[in-house]
């Protein structure tokens, strides 16, 4: 009799656990929105917690794809370093070893280059970033020559800006008003990298972050950053790659959210290290007296993206499978964590349902693609 009056009270308690130990896990998935300050935060825990009817699965039908290996040169790109995409869908490709930016139509069609190889007025030599802008203009920026070039959309150069006094200024982005966020390195005894704003004249008319770099000759392999994108409302949404923290300023610079993300560290293996040496300084290695710092884990995330409906796509260091893509957290336009997907090419441009992309294949020859995006 005690031994049954033992075993029942056994799964009593069992069962009691249960419930009280599932009903703090669903607790710990939910997803806090709280006003801190004056600032929104939404703090997201590490699995997605979509609110009820929210689509989820993210469904991507390859329509075409442009580029060749041989054949018409028109459709030869040698070397795709960034793309966008214009309101009536023509997708225009920087061609970075050719100097200019070739232009398709929405059915992949060739219509012209723009520009031309060289450092003269209207000319690029490094193109690197390009952004179709509110004001329909080509805003493409040359690493080599240190401008910004602006062009119309049928190809005829505007004018350009110099961005000399900006060292290593990456993917300068324009807003509604022609103002423009950028990063840029200072080399000096703190090296650091400065995310700003910039007026018309690149001059800086807000300092958004200053991230504080390894001084040399110690190299952080994992080489923290900060990424960056214009909402629609031309807010910028920002974070830096060492914490899972992204942060959103309005038009006069001031923080009005916060999104948090709790994750599990990834960490970084031998083989990754090894991989990582190889890729990066071949056979022969890195100069002698290099020192790199690795630390124990990989940083918080590595891109950042918005689609057009603005949602916000963060790319992790999860591994799903071997090979090319990667894993990426989705928010919404809340900052709500609603799904996790694994997409083996990395989006660049989201525009009216379609997703575009740069694919480099085994031989090297560089494509565009493009995809119908469907959400279930």
């Amino acid at each position: 009799m005690r031994r049954k009056f033992l075993l029942v009270c056994s799964i009593f308690m069992l069962f009691y656990l249960s419930v009280i130990l599932g009903a703090k896990f669903l607790q710990a998935q939910k997803i806090e929105i709280k006003k801190e300050n004056g600032v929104i935060v939404v703090y997201n825990p590490k699995k997605p917690a979509p609110p009820p009817g929210v689509l989820v699965k993210l469904v991507l039908k390859e329509d075409f794809t442009i580029g060749v290996k041989e054949g018409d040169e028109k459709y030869m790109i040698l070397e795709a370093r960034d793309m966008d995409v214009d309101d009536s869908g023509n997708i225009y490709v920087v061609d970075r070893k050719a100097g200019h930016i070739k232009v398709f139509d929405e059915n992949g069609t060739f219509v012209r280059t723009v520009g031309k190889k060289g450092k003269g007025p209207g000319e690029t030599d490094r193109p690197r970033n390009i952004q179709i802008t509110a004001q329909k203009e080509i805003a493409v920026s040359d690493s080599s020559s240190r401008r910004i070039l602006f062009f119309s959309l049928d190809g005829k150069f505007l004018r350009e800006v110099s961005s000399a006094k900006l060292t290593l200024f990456l993917e300068p982005k324009v807003d509604t008003k022609g103002n423009f966020i950028g990063s840029y390195m200072v080399f000096s005894k703190e090296p650091s990298s400065e995310l700003k704003k910039f007026n018309k004249k690149l001059v800086p008319i807000l300092d958004i972050n200053s991230l504080r770099l390894a001084r040399p000759p110690v190299i952080d392999a994992r080489f923290p950053r900060h990424y960056w994108q214009i909402t629609k409302e031309d807010n910028i949404l920002w974070g830096v790659s060492t914490r899972y923290e992204l942060q959103v300023l309005n038009q006069e610079g001031k923080l009005i959210k916060k999104i948090i993300k709790d994750y599990d560290p990834v960490p970084i293996t031998k083989e990754y290290k090894e991989k990582w040496l190889k890729d990066t300084y071949g056979d022969a290695g890195p100069m002698p007296g290099s020192k790199f710092e690795w630390g124990k884990h990989h940083l918080a995330f590595r891109d950042l993206r918005l689609d057009d409906e603005g949602r916000i796509f963060v790319q992790t260091y999860e591994r799903i499978e071997e090979g090319k893509g990667g894993c990426y957290d989705v928010f919404d336009t809340e900052g709500r964590y609603i799904a996790k997907v694994f997409l083996e090419v990395k989006p660049l441009v989201w525009k009216r349902n379609k997703m575009y992309t740069i694919y480099e294949d085994e031989e090297g020859y560089h494509f565009v693609k493009r995809y119908t995006v469907e959400w279930k």
